[in-house]
């Protein structure tokens, strides 16, 4: 009887002991998740203290309306990055600083294409923004979106980078950050920044309704969805606008494609890497070369291509009288065989999407 009554005991410290040590840890988590949710928002406070200042409110009025957008300050001396859809066809600009101070703004330079432009007011000792690396950033990662959506200014909303490389959009080059940060009309031309108060984007669009994949008649209203050009493309853009420097870029003289191979018979296929050359332009430099409709361009001077939006970014940033090197893919008598081409790129046209 004595000994049942002391393992008892024992099974009764034992269990003691455990639920004190399930309870220190409980609490350790606990307070951990507090300092951790501290941390961050501490890192939110001072990206707001060190970005905002340099995120500008901006109106853009012609002779029958007025429309209101973001940008960022990127130099001392009043140079500001927006988007060109904000300022386009603007008859009289305004920048309004977080300091509350307005001035007319004039336009230096604009990239259609991007959808990028540079504003100057006469200011100088303007606090900046510092950009980062977009092409390291990771999904999944935290991000904030700063501007002035709907005319509120300085305001500042959280998310996540919650895809890379989309290839949807407005521009004619396609390479946007998507984010589910608060997004909406009046932030375009604002910056996306990550935790370490970095630009990584330039907010651009948002998709708020689109199309029912199943019915075509019927529109979806979207909630979170937000794209960034990538500030990669703002850091090579802006320079060349500021120094009124023209922005050459490459044509291949090709429409392309991204292959796509379904087995119907075993219900299963993939995207193939590569870009299916849907048709020539004549009298191009792929033309010239011998590129034919039907051909799979494999790589571009030993990069691999994966896709056919990727292809169409790489040529637009290499300069015009750029010789380069592709290999292609073609299919004759049944057989494939891949055929290297020299192609000298020219200027690309501005009536071509």
């Amino acid at each position: 009887m004595k000994l049942r009554h002391r393992l008892l005991i024992e099974r009764l410290v034992i269990l003691l002991l455990l639920a004190i040590i399930i309870g220190f840890a409980a609490f350790r988590l606990t307070e951990q998740k507090k300092t951790l949710e501290a941390d961050i928002a501490e890192e939110y406070v001072h990206i707001a203290e060190n970005v905002i200042p340099a995120v500008v409110a901006i109106t853009a009025a012609d002779n029958d309306s007025a429309s209101y957008g973001s940008g960022m300050i990127i130099q001392e001396d009043g140079y500001i990055l927006t988007n060109n859809h904000v300022i386009a066809n603007t008859t009289q600009m305004r920048v309004i600083l977080p300091s509350n101070e307005i001035y007319a703004a004039t336009v230096i330079g604009i990239d259609a294409p991007t959808d990028l432009a540079v504003i100057k007011i006469n200011a100088t000792s303007l606090p900046v923004v510092t950009f980062g690396d977009s092409d390291s950033a990771k999904v999944g990662e935290k991000v904030l979106a700063i501007g002035n959506p709907l005319g509120l200014e300085s305001t500042i909303t959280s998310g996540i980078i919650s895809a890379k490389n989309r290839d949807r959009g407005p521009t004619v080059y396609r390479d946007y950050i998507q984010t589910d940060a608060s997004i909406n009309p009046g932030n375009s031309g604002g910056p996306l920044v990550n935790i370490k108060g970095e630009v990584i984007g330039i907010n651009t669009f948002i998709y708020s309704t689109y199309t029912d994949p199943a019915d075509s008649s019927r529109s979806i209203t979207s909630i979170g969805l937000g794209f960034a050009i990538p500030a990669d493309i703002a850091k090579h853009v802006a320079p060349l606008l500021i120094g009124h420097k023209n922005i050459s870029r490459g044509f291949l003289g090709v429409r392309i494609a991204d292959i796509i191979f379904f087995d119907e018979k075993h219900g299963k296929g993939s995207i193939i890497p590569g870009a299916n050359v849907t048709s020539v332009f004549e009298d191009s430099p792929a033309a010239r070369a011998g590129i034919k409709p039907g051909d799979i361009i494999k790589e571009l001077d030993t990069r691999q291509i994966t896709s056919a939006n990727q292809l169409k970014n790489i040529v637009g940033w290499i300069p015009a009288g750029t010789t380069v090197t592709i290999i292609i893919e073609r299919a004759e008598d049944g057989k494939k065989a891949e055929k290297t081409v020299k192609i000298i790129l020219e200027e690309r046209p501005q009536d071509v999407n």
